[in-house]
């Protein structure tokens, strides 16, 4: 009886087996003599687990193709949750989880299940019965019948081959060449094959294939070698790789009567070096080092590509073989472009500019700067790897001169060198130019006439020109170089200064382009308008900044120069009262805010019109006044000024 008094097993020899997990009671009952004296129960009788676990497989799929490892089977356990099974009778474990299924099993009765990889003393052999669903595909005779062999010449398709009967697998069959699907023809024969060819394929209606290599029957006399590097890794801390080994098959030595010859070239070079490959020159060894030992046109470089080919010296009796072998070892040799760059200032440092460079990007650069004739680096400079932009700048910030680059004429090279390697692998030497102005670049403004006392400045004379009036664009500022810094070409740009602009000026439109100075001349920046006004001044050595500005305003301050505008009255001498929105009155420019008299008379001497505080927000009109001639009289600040103005309205 169990915890719950219900019966689990009820006999008459005392043994219970299988009995589950958990607390039992034994009762006894006298079934001979039922009034006989009772036995008592026996209880808390306790069933544990001493580890015991049961393994049971199911859903078993077997092997398609025969030789596949692809069987399947899922293996319950009861006890334990994971285990380990073994295919090859306990050789390699591998782990699984119970109710998932196993896959990749090859044909196989039984395997073994265990709690733990290796020796267990829990270790079952569970039954799968993973069988091949398919014989293997088979030819009677075992392979292909050559019936024509190819020909050495590639381009020639003469190889014919004949299929005996198949076996095995499931029907129909479908056949490959080299992977491109053929038929069979009456005869069971395939041709139109070339020395080329290599594999013939069976497959069958569930898919199951079977290859059978048939280049050697086809082109039996092919000879075979392989080309490689010689010592790959050493190469990487030489700047020319030693070469190339030649490595002719058994093959090639048991059934190819020699001596044998290797043609090299460089991919892109068309000529040739034949060499001889004769065993027993080479004391039979088929390796062949071919290096800087031989008489070769060109040496091997890291990146370059070289054909090769191997024939005896009677073409008739076996196939040659030819192939392209690439050098990827050895050392980059590192390259690069140089320019110099000018200083801009006499006092200045020029630069050196590095680009195009090609290096090992693995490893640290370093580049040696030799001034004039020096036979060793003035400078050196170490940086981390090539840079990926291939351009590196060398200026005073890590040049680590005092006076940086000055004129003369520097050679530089660039090192680096392979970790683990005990030389150097070195560009070559490249040299550049660097110039430096003699002197400073000054412009300055052409200085206006020096007029005796007295008399006044006409608006010609001036410099910068005002404009002559708010509204107008014909203002401008004249410039010429008093020092030369000894460069081929000098320059100047105008701008307008920030806040430059004057209230009412015409639109700002001059030339913005970079214009040239000339020495000995003046230029002029014409149609300039009221306003402030930056000339920015360098040479074709550069911009030198303590040398940039002209810079001199009306009060001689020192943000920009000014164009200032004809402030005098500007008196019209006619305008049409009509009411038509133009000109409709006598507006003269230039008016102070306050204190400018006016007074009109006509032919007569009559005072027509008179305000002693003219200004711009109330002109006169004309009035009642007829068209013609008037006279004015402008008083402005003591100063007097008259004319005539007329007034024309037209027919009314």
């Amino acid at each position: 009886m169990d915890g719950n008094d219900d019966e689990v097993a009820r006999n008459s020899t005392g043994i219970f087996n299988e009995v589950p997990e958990g607390t039992y009671v034994i009762q006894f009952e006298n079934v001979v003599d039922p009034g006989a004296c009772p036995i008592a129960d026996r209880g808390g009788i306790v069933i544990e687990n001493n580890g015991s676990f049961t393994a049971v497989a199911s859903d078993v799929e077997d092997i398609v193709c025969h030789g596949d490892s692809d069987g399947s089977a899922v293996i319950t356990l009861e006890g334990i949750s994971t285990g380990f099974y073994s295919v090859d009778n306990g050789v390699i474990w591998n782990e699984f989880t119970s109710g998932n299924r196993i896959t990749g099993l090859p044909e196989v009765n039984n395997i073994l299940v265990s709690d733990q990889p290796g020796t267990s003393d829990c270790e079952l052999s569970v039954a799968v019965g993973i069988e091949y669903l398919s014989d293997p595909i088979e030819l009677d005779g075992s392979s292909p019948i050559i019936i024509s062999e190819a020909s050495c010449d590639e381009s020639e398709t003469d190889g014919v081959i004949e299929i005996p009967t198949i076996s095995g697998g499931v029907e129909p069959y479908r056949f490959e060449i080299d992977g491109n699907s053929v038929e069979l023809d009456e005869n069971r024969q395939i041709s139109g094959l070339n020395k080329l060819t290599q594999t013939f394929t069976i497959l069958d209606d569930s898919g199951c294939s079977v290859d059978f290599e048939i280049n050697t029957m086809l082109a039996p006399n092919q000879i075979s070698a392989n080309v490689t590097e010689i010592n790959e890794e050493e190469n990487r801390c030489i700047e020319q790789p030693e070469g190339i080994k030649i490595t002719l098959s058994s093959f090639t030595i048991n059934n190819i009567f020699g001596p044998f010859t290797l043609i090299l070239n460089r991919s892109n070079d068309e000529d040739v070096v034949e060499l001889p490959l004769n065993l027993d020159n080479n004391n039979g060894d088929p390796e062949f080092f071919i290096g800087p030992d031989y008489d070769l046109n060109f040496t091997f470089e890291r990146g370059q590509q070289y054909n090769w080919t191997i024939r005896t010296n009677n073409s008739e009796q076996s196939c040659s073989t030819d192939g392209i072998i690439r050098i990827n070892d050895g050392a980059i040799i590192p390259t690069f472009e140089l320019e110099g760059i000018d200083a801009a200032c006499n006092d200045g440092s020029g630069a050196l500019r590095l680009f195009n460079i090609v290096g090992d990007p693995e490893i640290e650069v370093r580049y040696q700067i030799f001034e004039g004739n020096a036979s060793t680096p003035t400078v050196e400079i170490t940086e981390n790897s090539v840079p990926v932009t291939g351009e590196y700048f060398i200026d005073p910030n890590n040049y680590g001169r005092a006076m940086g680059f000055v004129s003369g004429g520097y050679n530089v090279r660039v090192v680096q060198r392979p970790d683990g390697c005990e030389n150097d692998i070195v560009s070559e030497i490249k040299n550049a130019q660097i110039e430096q102005p003699s002197g400073n670049l000054v412009v300055e403004l052409v200085p206006e006439p020096n007029l005796p006392p007295g008399i006044e400045r006409e608006v010609g004379d001036m410099n910068p020109k005002p404009a002559s009036r708010r509204d107008k664009s014909d203002g401008s500022i004249s410039v010429r170089i008093s020092n030369e810094s000894g460069a081929d070409a000098y320059y100047a740009l105008l701008s307008l200064a920030d806040g430059g602009r004057v209230s009412g000026a015409a639109p700002y439109i001059f030339d913005t382009d970079t214009v040239e100075l000339i020495p000995n001349q003046s230029y002029t920046f014409e149609n300039l308008s009221a306003g402030t006004y930056i000339i920015e001044y360098f040479d074709s050595f550069g911009r030198c900044t303590q040398q940039l500005r002209i810079v001199q305003d009306k009060d001689g301050a020192t943000d920009g120069i000014y164009v200032g505008f004809d402030e005098r009255p500007f008196i019209p001498n006619v305008f049409t009262p009509n009411n038509d929105g133009k000109n409709d009155e006598f507006k003269i420019l230039n008016l102070p805010d306050n204190g400018a008299e006016l007074i009109v008379t006509n032919r007569n001497g009559t005072v027509v019109y008179r305000d002693s505080n003219y200004r711009e927000s109330n002109l006169w009109d004309g009035g009642d006044n007829p068209d013609g001639i008037y006279f004015y009289q402008l008083t402005v600040n003591g100063t007097t000024q008259s004319g005539w103005v007329e007034i024309l309205r037209g027919r009314r």
